[in-house]
């Protein structure tokens, strides 16, 4: 999958990935709803490095 695939048509200071807001309009909404995707992709990536290459903490 490629980020051609996913993300929105490139645009000079758009978003790339603008569904993480979800309709968010304040700064606090749009705060909350990109830490909780950040933290969405620690939990897969550690997933990942601990049960395809094995690797722990």
């Amino acid at each position: 999958m490629w980020v051609n695939d996913i993300g929105a048509k490139p645009e000079k200071g758009a978003l790339v990935f603008p569904e993480i807001l979800k309709g968010a309009e304040t700064t606090d909404e749009k705060h909350r709803r990109i830490q909780q995707e950040n933290q969405n992709v620690r939990k897969r990536l550690h997933m990942i490095c601990k049960d395809i290459f094995g690797w722990e903490e």
